[in-house]
């Protein structure tokens, strides 16, 4: 039987616009069987669900680091690699929040693991490079640009930093 809401929620969930420019993981967002609109609240209700989903820390990490909590999104990170260390969304996101840490030679070496695991990602060595660029590592920084530019001649930032 059709159920017009179910329906929907699916529907919502799939299409949602991704988070501030962070990689979520392919199945993340469930609707809270409570009602409440808080993300952070339906991720929590997801890892009591089955606690040994790493997207569900992933999101949550997530969360955290969209709110400026960098030190706790990097937990949320580190316990989802210990559940799915092959998971590329843990290591671009908490090298972001390392990054944003200023812990700019931790955050390159998950850059560099995020790398390994999804080569084509663009984001990953942009971001890279930054990181490189901010420890003075400037030919490591530019080699990344190129290789940003290489993957997408359109990603204007790129060129800005080469």
């Amino acid at each position: 039987m059709f159920k017009p809401r179910i329906c929907f929620l699916f529907l919502t969930v799939l299409f949602l616009p991704s988070l501030c420019g962070f990689s979520k993981s392919s199945n993340v967002v469930e609707p809270s069987q409570s009602g409440l609109s808080n993300s952070l609240i339906d991720y929590n209700y997801k890892k009591e669900l089955n606690p040994l989903s790493a997207n569900a820390f992933v999101n949550r990490g997530i969360e955290k680091l969209a709110k400026g909590d960098y030190n706790s999104a990097i937990k949320e990170f580190d316990t989802a690699q210990t559940l799915n260390p092959k998971l590329y969304e843990i290591y671009f996101n908490r090298a972001n929040a390392k990054k944003l840490s200023s812990r700019y030679h931790e955050a390159i070496q998950d850059y560099t693991k995020a790398i390994e695991l999804n080569p084509k990602d663009l984001k990953a060595f942009y971001n890279r490079g930054n990181a490189k660029r901010l420890v003075a590592d400037h030919m490591g920084a530019l080699e990344d640009y190129k290789k940003t530019i290489q993957l997408d001649p359109n990603f204007v930032q790129a060129y800005n930093n080469s």
